[in-house]
């Protein structure tokens, strides 16, 4: 697991590039959007995918006006594994 946090403010230059090429990354990836939360304070976003080796892939997006967080999670999670993360 991988976790890369940065403190911003809302409309920060870091968190605007940053956003920009993670949506891009999004695009070309293979990654599929499986949950999606918000709230008044922030908004968590959950993409994943499995290779062709049975891999599993997680992006996990967190995003608030102070802050965002990317967690990123690779290995041999099962289905069942991917619903229990993203609860």
């Amino acid at each position: 697991m991988k976790i890369l946090t940065l403190n911003t403010t809302t409309n920060s230059q870091a968190k605007v590039s940053f956003q920009k090429e993670l949506n891009s990354l999004l695009k070309r990836g293979r990654y599929e959007q499986m949950m999606e939360t918000r709230n008044k304070s922030d908004q968590s976003t959950v993409y994943g995918y499995t290779d062709n080796k049975g891999v599993a892939h997680l992006l996990i997006i967190v995003n608030s006006d102070a802050e965002m967080s990317l967690l990123v999670m690779r290995g041999n999670l099962t289905h069942e594994d991917l619903e229990k993360i993203a609860k």
